[in-house]
């Protein structure tokens, strides 16, 4: 990890840091990569079965979680719409991982 990731770290638990760390590397627990290295039957999302289960569809698109997505636009602002954003910025983090916390 970069020293800048190091710093944020600090912030952090361990299980944040390493959801953080899986997301930000695309090697996460996503069925879009779970189906990729064969742990999955489907890339399809679990949440509302309609759509392939990606970081990009879990933060922005995934009708199930549209409460959850208005709660994190409210505290973020326009930043919530910025996936770079979502995962690097320490104050975005806080919220981003409660937003995953509400979502599962």
């Amino acid at each position: 990890p970069s020293a800048s990731f190091m710093k944020l770290a600090k912030n952090f638990k361990r299980g944040e840091l390493s959801l953080i760390f899986q997301l930000r590397s695309g090697i996460s627990p996503l069925r879009t990569y779970l189906h990729k290295i064969g742990k999955a039957t489907t890339t399809t999302c679990r949440a509302c079965r309609q759509a392939p289960e990606t970081l990009n569809h879990i933060f922005f698109e995934c009708p199930k979680y549209q409460l959850a997505r208005r709660l994190l636009k409210r505290k973020l602002g326009r930043a919530a719409l910025d996936p770079a954003t979502l995962l690097s910025s320490k104050y975005a983090l806080r919220h981003t991982l409660t937003f995953l916390r509400r979502t599962k």
